[in-house]
């Protein structure tokens, strides 16, 4: 089972705990970011959209659509 949705533009949104590389890179935006905590990593086409990691669908939803978010399986889906 995959674990992430996508939207328009190669956007892309997966939650994440934090722990290793992804709470370092999450410190780098709140330095109080706490090991074990899940917040979501966003990219566009691979690359960091925004910030990159936010902790919550508030500041997710700043960044994204959040009515154009969909499975990663619908997508798959649609293009079969």
């Amino acid at each position: 089972m995959e674990r992430y949705l996508i939207g328009p533009d190669g956007i892309r949104v997966e939650p994440v705990r934090l722990q290793g590389g992804h709470l370092i890179f999450a410190r780098m935006v709140d330095p109080a970011a706490a090991p074990g905590k899940e917040w979501f990593r966003v990219t566009q086409r691979g690359a960091a959209l925004g910030p990159g990691y936010v902790r919550d669908v508030e500041a997710l939803a700043e960044l994204v659509s959040l009515a154009e978010l969909r499975s990663s399986n619908e997508a798959r889906s649609e293009t079969v």
